[in-house]
Parts: structure tokens; sequence; C-alpha cells
């Protein structure tokens, strides 16, 4: 996938305070791309250098247009989902897009349709802005941007004071927008988002402090594994096979319980204890692996 966000050396300071400091990070079409960081991280913050609200140092392009030089081009090609929701409650919903259509510039009624369908909001489109729960209205933000059909989504803690089921609802329809071929940067303190993301950027205290693929992020944290592996014989490990896998560099312990071998490894050392097992002669019954997440070790990553 080609890039189409850019940020090069990007800082930001407020006085003395150094919001963010030489930021580096992309975002390629078509994917969803989590800015991670407990409060105060510069998240936000990095959300407006990107949108050009903001001056900073450095430079981000938006599809090749640069932000600090032709800020109203880059705009043009993103839309923006602040934290907090700004809505009349006593509108009703079609008028409130219809209202916001006017904002943007949009005279198709037309769209103000598609997006109220899309979203699930049609057969309630006479319903007041109010009766909506904050994770509906934080959907009804999100249709606002999809409005003029943007090329980049950024959504700033969408996910806050939303319950578990709307937090759900909301990313299930982020990834149907992914789906289509948009690019979308989530700023986030919340760890868990499922499937959608695909990849993360960790700031902490400005910085970066991680920037990849999940999986390749856990690598370089030198993530430990445990892998359980059942025996058919539960006589039959023997001391020499528990000392040949502790003479593997990245094998940090071994025990026996029962007919269970449990080794404890790096996630990318898994294939090759297994395969010394099974060069050792022993028949496996099963393999269990414990799941590693990055919201296991996300504290790790912003303690460095």
């Amino acid at each position: 996938m080609s890039e189409i966000l850019v940020a090069e050396n990007v800082s930001k300071r407020y006085g003395k305070h150094e919001a963010l400091a030489d930021v580096s990070f992309n975002a390629r079409k078509g994917e969803a791309l989590a800015i991670l960081g407990p409060n105060g991280a510069g998240k936000t913050t990095l959300l407006k250098c990107c949108l050009g609200l903001l001056d900073f140092d450095g430079k981000i392009t938006v599809d090749g247009v640069d932000v600090g030089t032709n800020g109203a081009v880059a705009r043009s090609k993103m839309g923006y989902v602040p934290q907090k929701t700004a809505l009349h409650d006593k509108l009703r919903i079609i008028d409130e897009m219809k209202l916001m259509a006017r904002i943007k510039g949009i005279r198709d009624e037309q769209r103000c349709r598609e997006v109220l369908e899309m979203l699930g909001f049609w057969e309630r489109r006479k319903d007041p802005v109010g009766s909506l729960s904050q994770g509906m209205k934080q959907r009804l933000m999100l249709g606002f941007t999809l409005l003029a059909m943007p090329d980049v989504l950024l959504l700033d803690e969408p996910l806050s004071n939303i319950d578990v089921e709307g937090q759900i609802s909301l990313l299930n329809q982020l990834d149907e927008i992914k789906r289509e071929g948009k690019t979308i940067l989530i700023s986030s303190h919340i760890v868990g988002m499922g499937n959608v993301i695909d990849r993360v950027l960790v700031l902490n205290k400005g910085h970066v402090a991680a920037f990849g693929e999940i999986n390749e992020v856990l690598s370089r944290l030198r993530v430990r594994n445990k892998l359980y592996i059942k025996l058919n014989d539960k006589e039959a490990v023997s001391r020499a096979l528990e000392e040949k896998l502790m003479q593997q560099g990245d094998v940090y312990a071994v025990q026996r319980m029962d007919e269970w071998l449990i080794v404890e490894c790096e996630s990318r050392d898994k294939a090759r204890v297994i395969s010394i097992v099974l060069d050792s002669g022993y028949q496996l019954a099963d393999i269990v692996s414990e799941a590693v997440s990055l919201e296991r070790h996300y504290y790790e990553l912003i303690k460095r």
C-alpha cells in the first residue's frame, strides 16, 4: 500500500513544554493506524498538526500536499472527528445532517441520505439528536466527516465516554469504512481495538515509543510467550530435553506439569521449540500458546 500521510521530524513546543519531539511516521492508503499513549502524550497535538491547525517544526504531507504551506488543500482531503461532540440536541437527526452539509458547502441532499443509511440512522432520521446515546452521537459526528468523502479520517479519542456496545458498533463501522479504501487515524488511550487496527504509533511524553505493525512492536519488546506442549507420555520428558531447550538463547524457563511441558520463550521462537521436541523423538498430543497482545505489554512501552 502506498503512503498517503507522511510526518517527518515533527516537533511542537508550548513555551518550555515539549509537546512533540521529532515524531516521524506514515499512514498508508486503506489502513487504520492507532495513535496510542497516556493522557498528555501528545496525541491530540499530533492530530491538530496533521490538520494544519497548529504551527510546528518538521513536515507533514497528505497525498503529496504540504500541510505547512498549503493547509487548506491538505485539509480538503481529511475529515476530523473531535473528542467532544458538539450537536444540537433539539434538532432532528436529518436536519442536523443537512445543516452540516450546508456548512461544508454540500447541496446534494441525496448525499445526506447515503451517509445516514450507511451509519444506520435513516430509520431514525426524524428522531431528535438528544435521543441518541453517546456512542451513537459519536457515529453521527463521524457521518459529518463522511459527507465530503475525505481520503483520510482523523478521530480524537472516539472510544472515550461510550459503553462497550457503542465501542464495538463504532469499530465495526470504521472497519467497513477502511474496507472502502479510506485511511483512518485513531488517537486513543484505550489499547484494545479488535482487528480494526493495522499498525500502531505509541507516544509517551511527546516521543515515539514504538511504531509499526503490532507483531513487529511486540517482537522488538522481546515479549516472552508461554508454550504449553502436551506429550503422549507424561513420564517421557527427559532431563536431557529440558537442558537442550534451556541451551537455546531465547528460552527462559522449562518446567513439567504432568503430561504438559511448559516452555517460556520469545514469541518468534515457538516453532523452533516445537521442532526440537519433535526431533528428540517425542509425540505431541496438543499445543497451546498463551495469547500475546499489545494490551498486555502496552505499559512496558510507555515506561521506557
